[in-house]
């Protein structure tokens, strides 16, 4: 059985980001981070990979705030990460990392309408990010709707077919609607 290590995972994210293939790369780093959140060099990797990349950018936002909000991110410290959020949304609200940040702690937070909003300004704000379209699908089929759900799934594939994660999502909707 293959170990997931961050080691190993910070080896692939770099081998390919040389290569162009910048959205496999962050995936990597965003699971590796799921699996080690605390770790730093996965962190400042991830966030390094997403503002040198256009594509992922926050755009304008210094780095001592996205280091802060990040911190906060991995704390336990929900509230105060929303607080910060917010206070960062008001100055930079096309700021679309933070927006899929925050839909990712008010689904953690079980306020999935809240979630749900925060991850369509996400793929609002950058229809090319195939994370922000798993993440939208992942909320609406907490709510049962599912047919948004693979809708939102089967454009994060458009945009990304290697994200293995996100079949598993669409197997998971046939199994659950089929008892509905």
């Amino acid at each position: 059985m293959k170990t997931f290590s961050v080691e190993s995972s910070l080896i692939k994210a770099k081998s390919l980001s040389k290569k162009g293939r910048i959205e496999e790369s962050i995936n990597i780093l965003q699971l590796a981070l799921n699996n080690f959140p605390n770790n730093i060099r996965v962190q400042k990797t991830l966030q390094n990979l997403t503002t040198s990349n256009n594509k992922f950018a926050d755009n304008k936002i210094p780095e001592n705030e996205l280091n802060k909000l990040y911190n906060l991110y991995n704390s336990i410290e929900t509230n105060k990460f929303l607080f910060e959020a917010e206070r960062i949304l008001k100055q930079y609200p096309d700021a679309f990392m933070v927006w899929n940040l925050m839909g990712i702690v008010r689904a953690k937070n079980g306020s999935y309408s809240e979630a749900t909003n925060c991850f369509k300004k996400v793929v609002e704000l950058n229809p090319q990010f195939p994370d922000g379209f798993n993440n939208l699908g992942n909320i609406l089929a907490e709510q049962e709707k599912f047919d948004e759900a693979i809708m939102s799934f089967r454009k994060a594939l458009s945009l990304n077919p290697l994200m293995a994660g996100i079949y598993n999502n669409i197997g998971n909707i046939f199994l659950l609607s089929v008892g509905k």
